[in-house]
């Protein structure tokens, strides 16, 4: 998905949608760096240069590389790479942290900019005579470093001597020590400036793209300080830069989730006025679609709510907010992966859509605090699990959980919103609206099965779409997407018409269940014979679906899907037999070595036997009648006898013959048996070892079994933790109730 930020010309820019989606250019304007830039001094010019100044011991070196112009390698700009490293507002992007060419040049220097004619504007307005006010602008350095690096106490002591300098431009891009420490993100000081300066001077805008001090705090994530400029100048908030932008959607470019604050608050302290109308148009669009990809679905939300054209509005590139969401799996419970702990807590955890925040009837509060707990908690009962789970999503790892939850809650409550909102609108408009972008197509890509169902309820003729010659379920085939492919069990008829549609080349849905499944989806499967195992599973689910002659139906390469198949599996199956092969060799070793142990055991019984010639159970074991040596005879055969059989079952894997077919059912069904017998043999062999001692030890060191017998269970729980896994994928992959179910929660009503 692309989505563009306007330039000055308006023209369209080709842009990813991401926490940081500003181009190249954009970051550039914003550093306030002139690129390109050569020195005339003295009538020489000079490609390669550096420029020493003497005050204050300033230096800066400025390098020009001709192949770096040529090869168009703008994004090995260290500020931008700081830019995008920057995390949270604790660490802001730092426009400053590099002095500026031309900042503080001598007056005798002249800075000739090489431009291009979209930044021609920009840098005709850098004064080239390096004085503020009368004053050269090295006058100005000891603020501007203060500003830089937060020093509020050398700034004041600047302050007190030079009163003229707190409303005054200190750089060469008219920008005011405002502007710079604002940049830097310094909290304390941009407040003590905010404080004493004039309030025509906080909407001062620089020379090189137009952005006032609020734009540079919003960007910063400051809130406070972006608080105190509106207090006390409310026109700052509509004050557009050259590209357009306000400081709303100069931060919601960079937005992050630590950003949230600032983008709450100047949601509610921005207005939809001429001439910037930031909640309209392109811009309200791009405004809209930048929040939701960061993940900031609340506010997104009531965005969408109080302006509901934005529901529908595209950017320059076309790009809706729907179409964000599109991408966006892991914001839904469909696109999680969760483990069976993780499911068991998400599950229990009492959080539910609002149906009052879905219906967009009312204008709905962003900053809103989701509760667990159900809506009624009038009976004790509930109070009691209402209070119980307040305290649980504390806990870090349930918190986690919690986060995660409420995340998946607040996207199905903007995907519903903003689905109410196209319902409300003509057929013919839904109908254009769906038509004009990928959002359907999209969703099956990623398995976002809430996306597809809630699009096709709210215009059910998108089931018939077709995007590259295939309905959603051959891009749900194609990319092995169940879910998506599951909702075709719910309809009667029309699963068989589009199940029989072809595709390019001649390929039928069957075509594209036999290609091998892409990167992403194998890797979800432990080992190269599970991953065989799971294709030959869509393979033959989908091959119930179409006409019994599809499935010997050729291609244009005259090529059935069996043959697909075969071809495009080949070099999975011999990854799969060298997995099974080296599984069950290493495995074999182990089990053959505990077979001697416990045999050789068998004959060698703790205490030994009575040797007395007269006695009438001569050669019995002493300790026939104790308990513990009933678990220990017991326990030495099972183990035998599991080991023995772990041992024929790898040694079956190991000869077997390898046919596509037997990954499916045979070869796994010999390594689950050979795993579950070669646990029982370790943990029998423990319980055999344990009990020997206790017998030995019982008389004289009996305390000492006890702790011996729990360290014999790290071996146990050590195969337990490393293989049980494993075994419990193969046995669910195998005999489970599979991906494929008719009874999915997933259903197109």
């Amino acid at each position: 998905m692309e989505s563009s930020l306007p330039n000055q010309q308006g023209k369209n820019t080709e842009k990813t949608h991401s926490s940081n989606p500003l181009s190249m250019e954009t970051h550039d304007q914003l550093s306030g760096e002139i690129k390109d830039t050569h020195v005339q001094e003295n009538g020489k010019a000079s490609k390669n240069y550096k420029i020493t100044e003497e005050n204050d011991d300033l230096e800066k070196v400025v390098e020009k590389d001709n192949e770096t112009e040529e090869n168009g390698l703008a994004s090995a700009d260290p500020l931008v790479e700081e830019m995008m490293n920057s995390k949270s507002s604790k660490e802001p992007f730092d426009f400053h942290s590099q002095l500026e060419l031309g900042d503080f040049l001598p007056g005798n220097t002249t800075v000739v900019p090489t431009v291009t004619t979209d930044d021609a504007a920009a840098a005709q307005n850098v004064p080239s005579s390096g004085t503020s006010n009368g004053k050269d602008f090295n006058y100005y350095l000891p603020l501007y470093k203060a500003a830089l690096k937060g020093d509020w106490g050398n700034a004041e002591e600047f302050l007190k001597t030079h009163p003229d300098a707190l409303n005054a431009v200190i750089t060469s891009n008219q920008r005011t020590a405002l502007h710079v420490a604002a940049s830097a993100g310094h909290l304390r000081f941009t407040l003590k400036l905010v404080a004493l300066m004039d309030v025509d001077t906080l909407a001062l805008q620089d020379s090189y793209n137009g952005d006032t001090a609020l734009h540079f705090a919003s960007v910063a994530g400051i809130t406070e300080a972006a608080k105190a400029m509106i207090t006390k100048n409310n026109r700052l908030t509509q004050i557009q830069n050259k590209n357009g932008w306000t400081p709303l959607l100069l931060c919601a470019a960079y937005v992050a989730k630590e950003q949230k604050d600032m983008i709450q608050y100047l949601c509610t302290q921005t207005r939809n006025e001429e001439p910037s109308m930031p909640f309209s148009g392109y811009f309200g669009a791009q405004l809209l679609c930048n929040i939701t990809a960061a993940g900031l679905h609340d506010v997104a939300l009531y965005l969408v709510q109080k302006y509901p054209n934005l529901a529908t509005a595209r950017d320059q590139n076309g790009c809706a907010a729907l179409s964000v969401l599109a991408q966006k799996a892991s914001s839904f419970p469909s696109g999680s992966k969760l483990g069976f702990w993780e499911s068991s807590i998400y599950s229990m955890i009492p959080l539910q859509v609002d149906d009052n925040r879905v219906n967009c009837s009312n204008e709905i509060n962003m900053y809103r605090n989701y509760q667990v707990g159900s809506g009624d908690i009038s009976n004790r009962g509930a109070w009691i699990k209402f209070l119980s789970w307040t305290n649980l999503i504390k806990v870090p790892g349930i918190k986690q959980i919690y986060l995660k939850k409420l995340a998946h809650i607040q996207a199905i409550e903007l995907l519903k919103c903003i689905c109410a909102k196209i319902s409300l609108l003509s057929n013919i408009d839904i109908l254009q609206f769906f038509l004009n972008s990928n959002i359907l197509s999209t969703a099956a890509k990623f398995g976002i099965v809430e996306i597809v169902i809630e699009c096709i309820q709210t215009f059910p003729d998108q089931i018939w779409f077709i995007f590259d010659g295939r309905s959603i379920f051959h891009i749900a085939v194609e990319h092995r997407k169940e879910k998506i492919f599951n909702l075709m069990y719910g309809m009667s008829a029309q699963k068989k018409i589009l199940a029989s549609w072809r595709v390019e080349s001649n390929n039928n849905i069957l075509h594209l269940a036999a290609k091998l499944a892409p990167s992403s989806q194998l890797h979800t499967v432990s080992g190269a014979a599970l991953q065989m195992q799971r294709d030959l599973q869509w393979f033959k689910e989908v091959e119930k679906l179409v006409q019994p002659t599809y499935k010997e139906l050729e291609n244009q390469d005259r090529r059935t899907p069996r043959d697909v198949f075969t071809s495009e599996h080949k070099d999975l199956m011999e990854k799969g037999e060298k997995w099974m092969k080296d599984t069950a060799q290493s495995c074999m070793v182990v089990a053959t070595l505990i077979a001697t142990v416990v045999f050789a055991g068998a004959f060698t019984v703790p205490g030994g036997n009575i040797s007395d010639a007269d006695n009438a159970n001569n050669g019995s074991p002493i300790f026939l009648h104790n308990n513990a040596f009933m678990l220990f005879v017991v326990s030495d055969a099972l183990g035998l006898f599991s080991s023995t059989t772990s041992v024929l079952m790898f040694l079956s894997i190991l000869t077997s013959r390898y046919a596509e077919e037997d990954f499916l059912r045979s070869l796994p069904k010999r390594l689950i048996i050979g795993l579950g017998t070669l646990f029982i043999s370790i943990a029998a062999m423990m319980i055999a070892f344990s009990a020997a001692l206790s017998i030995v030890l019982q008389r004289k060191l009996q305390w000492a079994s006890i702790p011996i017998a729990l360290v014999a269970c790290l071996p146990v729980t050590l195969f337990a933790l490393l293989q049980f896994p494993l075994l419990v994928e193969i046995y669910l992959s195998t005999y489970g109730v599979g991906i494929f179910r008719a009874d999915s929660k997933y259903k197109l009503d």
